[in-house]
Order: structure tokens, then sequence, then C-alpha cells
């Protein structure tokens, strides 16, 4: 927490991306707090050369506007100004897919957001591991990895694994395509 890095979303920072004067962070949950029965980091920050906002899942509320799941794992700048957050984490194979955030006059205004969720099945897995827009050809693409569809029980990371490959998604037509090994 030494400034200037106050306000990071979280320490396991696994993407970056830079997008005119602001430095946007992506990183994943690690730190576990058993009271809350939820993690305490990991989600997005944008460092604007003044100050730095943090953007996580709020599982107390988790049909609020946002991030569904803080461990962000790529970032794309879209050819909107627009920003594809890539989630999932390749330890506990857990994600929600893709949001897209439009942010609004000011990065540091949260209540200004405009938030665009894609899942699976349209994407080939909810846990994400890379992003790339594309915008002479207005296409999205989407790398995924498995994601877990049904838990083990005992708590951990295991269970039935599903998905995987990589999704495109044309910005014009707005629709995807999927493909994988099968």
């Amino acid at each position: 927490g030494k400034a200037p890095w106050t306000g990071l979303a979280g320490d396991n920072v696994q993407t970056l991306l830079l997008q005119q004067d602001r430095l946007w962070l992506g990183s994943l949950e690690t730190q576990w707090d058993a009271a809350l029965k939820g993690y305490r980091d990991g989600g997005l920050s944008v460092w604007d050369q003044t100050s730095w906002t943090a953007r996580s899942y709020d599982a107390s509320n988790p049909n609020a506007p946002g991030l569904k799941d803080s461990s962000v794992s790529a970032l794309a700048a879209g050819c909107d100004g627009t920003v594809w957050v890539g989630t999932g984490n390749a330890f506990d194979h857990q994600g929600s897919g893709v949001q897209v955030l439009k942010p609004g006059a000011s990065v540091h205004q949260k209540t200004q957001d405009t938030w665009t969720q894609f899942s699976f099945p349209s994407l080939a897995s909810d846990n994400t591991a890379d992003l790339s827009i594309d915008c002479s050809q207005n296409l999205a693409w989407v790398a995924s990895r498995h994601h877990v569809t049904k838990p083990d029980g005992l708590g951990g990371a295991g269970g039935q694994l599903l998905g995987g490959g990589v999704a495109r998604y044309d910005l014009t037509a707005k629709t995807w395509e999927k493909s994988d090994s099968r």
C-alpha cells in the first residue's frame, strides 16, 4: 500500500492495459476472508495519472451492475472507449466470462459505469484466458480455459469441468461463434 500504489484491487496483478492516459490493472482473488465467506481482494483498478479507483465483485449484491467475479485475467481496449474485462482463474477453474465496461465522464465515478456481460454458453467457457479486439475487422476474440460447472461439494476447486476453446464476437452483427477441439 505505498503511494502511488494504494488503491489497487489486489496484489496478484495478472494483466494490464494502457488506454490513452489510463492504466488499467486486473488482479486475481487471493485473500480469503472466512468470516465473510469470500475474497477481500481482486478486481479491476484504473490509474489516470492522479489517483486509483478499484472495481470489485460485490458478493453481498450479486445482481448489482459491475464485475461478476473479482478474478480479472485479461483486458483489452474496445473500439469505442470500452474496456473488455475477462474473468477467470487457472487455479480454481472459476470465472464469469467477459464484462464490457463503458466508463462515464470520470473513471472514478463508478455509478456512471455501464456494463455488458457475456458468458457461457455464448462463450467457449466462463474462465477467460485472453482477449483481443480487432477494430479493423470489428471482431472480438475470447480465449477460454475449462470452468467448473458442478462443484465437488468439498469446498475446493474440484468438480466437473466444461468448456474451453475460443469464441469470436462480431461487433457489428452482435453474434458469437465458438470453436473447440471437438
